[in-house]
């Protein structure tokens, strides 16, 4: 499967990410160091894992893991909350710099039931799927600000 063609790369840039790459990463250490094996969308901390691990791979990339193109620079996920605390779900930011011009846009909200396809998914699986989720997410936003720039020129 080629990362560059599943997430159709927009002009201003992707996050170009390899759900099989991430596996082994994952499995060759990250994950016992970092607690991925209690990553649920039942446990409510999805958000706080997968914000985590994108750090980590900001600060150390794994290239063949994830890696933003184009004018992306950052991507995070920030936990969010309702009137009764933590929610378990995230607004993912993405940061980009066009033109010399720095930029901070958000997706729409991911609830913590939306990081993986089914409730019992867990550990690896679901930081695997979790990851896949928000590349998505991202890769539809900034296609949105693509198409949206391509109308006014």
């Amino acid at each position: 499967m080629n990362p560059e063609t599943e997430t159709g790369e927009a002009p201003i840039g992707a996050v170009v990410y390899d759900p099989d790459a991430c596996r082994a990463w994952l499995a060759a250490g990250y994950a016992a160091e970092h607690g991925v094996a209690y990553m649920s969308t039942t446990n409510i901390t999805m958000a706080a894992s997968v914000d985590r691990m994108l750090e980590t791979l900001d600060l150390t990339p794994e290239p063949n893991v994830w890696r933003t193109t184009g004018a992306l620079t950052r991507v995070r996920a920030l936990r969010t909350a309702d009137g009764d605390g933590i929610d378990g779900g995230a607004i993912v930011t993405i940061d980009l710099t066009l033109q010399g011009h720095e930029l901070r846009l958000a997706t729409e909200h991911i609830g913590y039931a939306d990081f993986t396809a089914h409730e019992r998914t867990r550990g690896i699986d679901a930081a695997v799927e979790a990851l896949g989720t928000i590349a998505r997410n991202v890769n539809a936003t900034v296609a949105a600000l693509a198409a949206a720039i391509a109308t006014r020129s």
